[in-house]
């Protein structure tokens, strides 16, 4: 987390869990989804294994939600045409 320049919790609610596992990735580690859900539990101050499946259901939309954006954001403009 150090490397994406967060250290400690006020700078990850800041960043939000979401975006510091995409910037994780993006700085060539391989984070597991259970890293995701210890991010999101620990905010809560909870076990990540206290996560509900409709908590770990919205987590793996909003990934997709940003896989999706990034897509969007690599293909050619249309309008350029």
């Amino acid at each position: 987390m150090h490397n994406i320049g967060i250290n400690n919790r006020a700078e990850l609610e800041q960043t939000g869990p979401v975006a510091a596992y995409i910037q994780v990735r993006e700085e060539g580690g391989k984070p597991s989804l259970n890293f995701l859900y210890a991010m999101v539990a620990g905010l809560r101050d909870l076990h990540w294994n206290a996560l509900t499946r409709e908590d770990k259901g919205e987590l793996l939309r909003d990934l997709d939600a940003w896989a999706d954006m990034q897509q969007y954001m690599a293909a050619p403009d249309e309008k350029a045409k």
